[in-house]
């Protein structure tokens, strides 16, 4: 089985919200990391460790381990 997709946000985001529904709705197996949207501290959409991965700094974003595939905004994901 293939590891599951790791999604980057906050529940309380309607946009991350979105994502979840849409994966939950496909039967995809995903992981919430939960990022703060804004912060620069460790966890934060800010901070550096999350801007090398996701420059654009936005939430929702997900990441396929398998393959280094990433990618933000709710829009492109769905």
């Amino acid at each position: 089985m293939s590891n599951p997709l790791i999604i980057y946000g906050v529940p309380f985001s309607q946009p991350v919200r979105a994502v979840l529904w849409l994966m939950l709705y496909k039967q995809k197996p995903f992981e919430m990391v939960l990022i703060n949207p804004g912060s620069s501290s460790e966890g934060g959409s800010r901070h550096p460790d999350y801007l090398a991965k996701f420059p654009t700094g936005t939430i929702p974003s997900i990441e396929d381990k398998e393959t280094g595939f990433v990618l933000s905004e709710s829009h492109a994901i769905m």
